[in-house]
């Protein structure tokens, strides 16, 4: 019993800590990222699953970042693969390359 009121305690202060980071990012309308894991998530998001107790990590897991170096990363990756399987496909197509 003791141990869950410690940890309880721990999360109420790192949601405390992160407060400021949650009202810059959602005026910012910026998304939280964890450099450790390559972790996207909204402010929204973020909150309701930190509600649920995960990922109840302290300000120094997280960066703001704006959402779209995700998604542009994310397109150039897809914009890769595609090139990758189109050139796949015509070697089993014409496997002699004539």
């Amino acid at each position: 019993m003791a141990q869950q009121h410690t940890d309880l305690g721990m999360k109420l202060r790192i949601q405390k800590d992160l407060k400021p980071l949650f009202d810059l990012a959602k005026i910012q309308k910026l998304w939280f990222w964890s450099r450790k894991h390559d972790l996207w998530f909204s402010p929204d998001d973020l909150k309701e699953l930190q509600s649920t107790g995960r990922f109840v990590w302290g300000k120094d897991n997280w960066e703001l970042r704006d959402p779209r170096e995700k998604l542009d990363r994310l397109k150039r990756l897809a914009k890769n693969s595609s090139n990758d399987v189109k050139e796949f496909e015509k070697r089993i197509i014409n496997p002699t390359g004539e």
